[in-house]
């Protein structure tokens, strides 16, 4: 019942509270010496005393009209119950009664994910002696059911019931100096600005706003003072703090909200949680992560090479997109990417202005099929055809007009010449000469990547503009179903080969019994060990040309300090053995031609409702489309090839620099930026500015490897972007991208580790899919994403698939729990949770 700090905690025993200052002791921080008293004490004392039925039922009575009556009653019930003599006993060998105490409250439900409850509970300070410590015990208990903390649950709509409470008992620092630290601005949202307010003193006079705090902040990434004490002493050993505090956070993973003392120079924490709510008022304009985070390099925090990578192609792909298109001149905007939050963001801000210009744009279309936040009222935004308008809207349509012609008719020759590049790049990756090394990766990653990636880009930015044309010209004759199945049934994409080849590669095995039970037999594990050693077994040759034709693939694409399937092939021999267990209906060919037919449906119920002059256009139209979409598919699996080629040069060079002691391990040159790279190699900055820049990247990396930040960010927004809520299961819903209703049970995925978890006919529920998970949907019932659009690459596999998809289905990891049962529409993007 009773446990020191040092030792390890349950945290739904300790409360969050006290399980992070034990983590933090063991970590080797400084938090004063103390115990924790469990939540079982205060569980098993309400029992004894006869009141646990008591308080349950008042609480499940709570409302706003009965709140104050409720939180009085409990209180004063609360105030007569009496502690164990056993539970007495074994504090007393805890307490010294000399020694001052600070007890202070650990509820449950304190410092959760979605809801902080800072502030809602008490400490004591100063408390000496057993019966004093007992009393404070009594009254942490008391403060879960203030008045104030009643309605935060009620506002939340979280279960009163479920209310119960740790204690810690601590040494009492009689600090000389007490203080918050949030190592991210809560403000003005800046996420290397860390915001410092001390005060000479105990905490709770600061907390309680008794005393006047000095602030302070500090660039922790650039290591400069933007408003700092002028003392150079004080300033040195508030820097000494800093180190501590940052980390802190380095450790966790994400920002945090510190409050510690300060005595005879000693730094001790009182307190760690992470910060929940903040808001963007230093953040000009309107920046997103849509499209980033399905599959992309916002789905997880970005390391500074793959930052750099992306940052040097897109606002050089996105620019001359607007300016060759006639929507903006070059000087009419700035930049169109930023990196918070150790995530990228483009600026959709400009991007709304220039799709502003087209006629038929409406803003809150455009947000909800990106799944943008709404920051206004009614529709937004909306463009009509005006007198004014006609000839810069006559001039852009002109210039789209010729990017769509000169796209469709480049591409197969940039195919080519990717494809040459490609294997030639890939024949080099044996050169030894370290000068030859570094040009042959320099000419990689500025000129060929560049071109790769514009090129995929530009494709990207096409397809946005054409289909919200096309979907609002198509909408006159259709509903919203039966437009998205004018976009299924491509053959050939890119991103479906993959599975082709594995799915027929399993027929073989099956046709073979020899074959299939050496593959029954043995783990995926033992299969995976043997393709990367000397020798054959039964099957091996196909796998090996599945590798060498598709092995640039991974379960994390877009993430390049993530292994490919070349280096690491336990995920398809696990993928190809649980295609083992599917019959013919699951044959991608068969859903293929499915959802074939059901496109040619949809253009034959078209041809009754236009004349045959109009079906001919749009026919043109429609298949002109669908011709964009497949090439943005395929230029999308040539940005795939090139990243695993650059991961596999960038390593190469990184083992020669580790063999020179410049790098610790090879990883370690992910941390840098490939510009900080080239200028290290061509001569142009010493060996110590650049160990200066990898210990900056590496920082800011790990600060935000845990956090999930907003994916819509800028003052337009403010904090309610990440405002503290309990979830409700109600209204749950997102954007449908393939029509069919489907019931099946949730398979809840948050990690890629846990994707082998799913099982046959199940709802696949994760925040965002990868371009590396696509074969996985073939078993699926539905799929269910927080983030993407009709146009993501989950959308678009999932129709070729057949599978009902919603995508912007935002907290449905939160809402939804495995096992639950689930009726999603792909159409209307209703989503019902049919049991528990």
């Amino acid at each position: 019942m009773i446990k020191k700090i040092e030792q390890n905690v349950d945290k739904k025993k300790a409360g969050a509270k006290g399980a992070m200052l034990s983590q933090l002791t063991r970590q080797g921080f400084s938090v004063p010496k103390g115990i924790i008293v469990e939540q079982s004490v205060y569980e098993k004392t309400i029992k004894e005393n006869g009141i646990d039925q008591q308080l349950r039922q008042q609480l499940e009575q709570l409302s706003a009209a009965n709140i104050e009556e409720i939180s009085r009653t409990i209180q004063q019930q609360l105030q007569l119950i009496h502690f164990s003599t056993s539970f007495i006993d074994e504090l007393e060998q805890f307490l010294d009664e000399q020694t001052a105490y600070a007890v202070r409250s650990s509820g449950i439900k304190e410092d959760l994910e979605a809801a902080s409850f800072a502030g809602q509970y008490e400490s004591f300070l100063e408390i000496q002696g057993v019966e004093a410590v007992l009393a404070s015990i009594k009254a942490c208990y008391q403060s879960m059911f203030s008045v104030e903390n009643l309605s935060y649950l009620l506002n939340r709509e979280m279960a009163a019931s479920e209310l119960s409470m740790a204690v810690i008992i601590q040494e009492y620092i009689a600090a000389d100096y007490s203080g918050v630290a949030f190592t991210l601005d809560p403000v003005t949202g800046n996420d290397q600005t860390l915001v410092l307010e001390i005060a000479a003193g105990r905490g709770d006079q600061l907390v309680g706003g008794f005393v006047t705090a000095t602030a302070y902040r500090y660039d922790w990434k650039m290591k400069e003072w933007l408003t700092g004490p002028e003392e150079p002493t004080e300033r040195m050993q508030l820097e000494a703090c800093i180190t501590r505090f940052l980390a802190v956070q380095r450790w966790l993973g994400y920002p945090c909200d510190i409050e510690f003392a300060l005595k005879d120079g000693q730094l001790h924490f009182l307190q760690v949680r992470p910060i929940t709510s903040y808001s963007f008022e230093g953040i000009h304009g309107q920046w997103t992560t849509a499209n980033f985070q399905d599959g992309g390099v916002s789905s997880e925090v970005c390391t500074p090479f793959m930052w750099s990578l992306y940052h040097s192609v897109w606002d050089l792909a996105l620019g001359d997109f607007l300016v060759t298109g006639k929507i903006f001149k070059q000087e009419e905007f700035s930049n169109l990417l930023r990196f918070s939050y150790g995530r990228p963001y483009w600026n959709v801000g400009v991007v709304k202005q220039a799709m502003a210009k087209f006629p038929g744009y409406v803003e809150k279309d455009f947000d909800n099929e990106l799944g943008i936040k709404i920051s206004y009222s009614g529709a937004g935004q909306k463009t009509g055809l005006q007198l004014g308008l006609l000839w810069p809207i006559i001039r852009m349509a002109i210039a789209q007009k010729g990017k769509v012609s000169r796209c469709l008719k480049e591409a197969p020759k940039k195919r080519k010449q990717l494809l040459e590049a490609y294997n030639d790049f890939r024949e080099k990756l044996e050169i030894q000469d370290e000068a030859e090394l570094f040009n042959t990766w320099k000419k990689l990653v500025e000129e060929t990547y560049i071109f790769s990636e514009v090129t995929y880009f530009q494709q990207v930015y096409l397809n946005t503009v054409q289909q919200t044309l096309f979907k609002d010209q198509m909408l006159k004759y259709l509903n919203y179903q039966e437009y998205l199945l004018l976009l299924g049934g491509l053959s050939e994409i890119s991103h479906t080969l993959p599975y082709q080849s594995m799915w027929t590669i399993s027929r073989e095995i099956l046709a073979d019994a020899a074959i299939l039970e050496y593959w029954q037999q043995e783990s995926a594990e033992e299969i995976a060990a043997d393709l990367q050693k000397d020798g054959d077994f039964p099957g091996k040759n196909r796998v090996t040309e599945y590798l060498l034709t598709f092995g640039y693939h991974s379960e994390r694409e877009l993430n390049i300090a993530y292994p490919s399937y070349e280096e690491q092939p336990l995920p398809v021999v696990q993928q190809i053995q649980n295609l083992l267990q599917l019959d013919e209906a699951f044959s991608p060919k068969t859903t293929n031609q499915q959802q074939y037919q059901a496109y040619l449906s949809i253009k034959e119920k078209l041809t009754q409702k236009v004349s045959a002059g109009k079906m001919k256009r749009l026919t043109k139209k429609i298949t002109q489309i669908r011709t964009l979409l497949w090439w943005r598919e395929e230029f999308k699996d040539f940005s795939t090839r090139y990243y695993a080629l650059i991961r596999q040069y960038t390593l190469k060079l990184a083992e020669s620099l580790t063999v020179k002691g410049i790098l610790q391990q090879p990883e370690d040159i992910w941390y840098l930026r490939t510009e900080e790279i080239i200028r290290f190699l061509d001569g142009k900055i010493s060996e110590e500015e650049l160990q200066d820049y990898l210990e900056i990247g590496r920082s800011y990396y790990l600060s935000f490897r845990q956090f999930q930040p907003a994916g819509d960010i800028g003052s337009v927004y403010q904090k309610e972007a990440h405002e503290e809520k309990q979830l409700d299961r109600d209204g749950l819903a997102g954007v449908g991208c393939n029509q069919g209703i489907v019931t099946g049970r949730a398979r809840v995925i948050k990690d890629t580790a846990s994707m082998n978890q799913l099982q046959i006919g199940e709802i696949l529920v994760t925040r965002f899919t990868d371009t590396g998970w696509t074969s996985k949907f073939a078993i699926l019932k539905g799929i269910v994403t927080e983030t993407g659009g009709v146009l993501c690459h989950a959308a678009i596999c999932a129709r070729e698939y057949g599978v009902p998809c919603i995508v912007c289905a935002k907290e449905a990891t939160q809402k939804i729990e495995t096992g639950m049962l689930l009726e999603i529409n792909g159409g209307t993007g209703e989503i019902r949770i049919l049991d528990n």
